[in-house]
């Protein structure tokens, strides 16, 4: 009787858990919850995402939670040669603060120095010209060996969002790439958010801020 008591009350839990959430991962010995995206599929347990995700790893230290792929391009067999396409979406962590929790003084001091590694910081620059990047010449024939940051954001005081313009080679050949890296706090741990996008013109900046959003507030509301 008492197993079945329990039962009845984990099931509300359960059918929650699979409604919304794609994927539960545990960092450190906090559960974190990662959202349904509609049109996206998480997909990191897939072999050959697997091997071009790690294959882009930042650090040794990185820890990759989760990579989101465009339902549409979601041919396997072929992803090795064509890519991950875009958008795509990487949720992932450092080995050396999986076990810290996170107060919002040390999220304060992280985000301030990870923006000094961004690179060249034109966020002045844009705001000078009220976000019109159509008024610093042709962005995309930039010749930049190092990304741009373009703007910083906040949803709520526990995640922040940097937007890029970076050179990325795709297919042996050059391109110019948009993105959010964003620092986020959840339950206090520490979560890195990621989310690419070919650049043409601010029209292409303004879609990946609102998908970066969106997820962003998916994952607050379900942790």
């Amino acid at each position: 009787m008492k197993k079945l008591l329990i039962l009845i009350l984990l099931a509300p839990l359960f059918a929650y858990s699979q409604l919304y959430c794609t994927k539960n991962i545990k960092i450190g010995n906090i559960d974190v919850c990662f959202p349904v995206i509609e049109g996206m599929t998480e997909s990191y347990s897939n072999s050959n995402v697997k091997i071009l995700a790690d294959t882009f790893k930042g650090t040794d230290d990185e820890i990759i939670f989760a990579i989101y792929v465009k339902e549409e391009n979601l041919d396997y067999s072929k992803m090795l040669e064509n890519g991950l396409g875009y958008p795509s979406y990487k949720l992932y962590g450092n080995k050396r603060f999986i076990d810290i929790d996170i107060d919002q003084e040390l999220y304060n001091m992280l985000k301030v120095q990870l923006k000094k590694t961004l690179g060249k910081d034109l966020t002045k620059v844009i705001k000078r010209v009220n976000g019109r990047l159509d008024k610093i010449n042709d962005i995309a024939d930039l010749n930049f060996e190092t990304p741009l940051l373009i703007e910083s954001r906040s949803i709520n005081n526990r995640s922040t969002t940097n937007t890029l313009l970076m050179k990325m080679t795709i297919a042996e050949e050059i391109q110019t790439m948009v993105a959010n890296l964003s620092v986020l706090v959840i339950k206090n741990k520490l979560i890195f958010f990621a989310n690419y996008n070919i650049y043409n013109g601010s029209d292409s900046i303004d879609k990946t801020n609102d998908q970066s959003n969106i997820f962003i507030k998916k994952i607050f509301s379900i942790n």
